[in-house]
């Protein structure tokens, strides 16, 4: 899976379908690190 994460915003799983569902998963967590609080 860090093979395919080490392409970024320039990829997309497309399947399995399980791959796409736990890529999709660790972006998400991954991106929650830089959202912005109220204290920003």
């Amino acid at each position: 899976m860090s093979k395919i994460l080490e392409f970024g915003r320039d990829v997309e799983v497309l399947e399995p379908e399980d791959v796409r569902k736990k890529i999709a998963e660790t972006l998400r967590s991954a991106s929650a690190t830089y959202v912005c609080s109220d204290e920003c």
